[in-house]
């Protein structure tokens, strides 16, 4: 009976997660209509990674600067505030040059944090790592196997660049 209650709570659950679906930036600018905002809000995380994920798809510069000037014409349109936070994230950078700031997270670090979050062993952990190569898909993977009664809030641009400003303002 316990079973069955989880079994319809991940059910509604599932249902009413919002997924997002964004169109492809891979267009002229020119021909690009930014008046309908893709999202509710402000702008999601999942947008920036939907717009490294078609950067990382193409090998064409022409369509590189398609896409990033799409993207960020959306966000300037929809959610100015998270220009600057944007902009550092698609730069791989969390400040300007001259202010040194430094992420400061090994593999090692990381891969614990894995551990933590997905309750992975270290084995399977590895498993993944040879499987996949890079740590973001390797979080991705393990986290795709984890179920939760309480949805997490979604995250924002500005809320993943300030908790990355957060770590690497943290002592210890």
């Amino acid at each position: 009976r316990a079973s069955e209650g989880l079994e319809s709570l991940a059910r509604i659950q599932a249902s009413s997660i919002e997924q997002l679906t964004y169109s492809n930036l891979d267009i002229e600018p020119t021909g690009f209509f930014v008046a309908e905002c893709p999202w509710k809000g402000p702008a999601p995380y999942s947008f920036l990674a939907h717009t490294l994920h078609s950067v990382s798809s193409t090998r064409s510069r022409i369509s590189i600067l398609n896409i990033l000037t799409n993207a960020l014409r959306l966000i300037i349109q929809h959610d100015s505030s998270s220009l600057l936070s944007s902009m550092y994230l698609l730069s791989n950078s969390l400040t300007p040059p001259y202010v040194p700031v430094e992420l400061g997270l090994g593999p090692s670090i990381i891969s614990k944090a894995i551990q933590h979050v997905s309750g992975l062993s270290a084995a399977a952990l590895r498993r993944l790592y040879t499987k996949t190569g890079d740590p973001g898909d390797v979080a991705f993977e393990a986290r795709s196997n984890l179920r939760t009664l309480i949805q997490h809030p979604a995250l924002t641009i500005t809320g993943v660049y300030k908790s990355l400003l957060k770590i690497c303002h943290s002592k210890g």
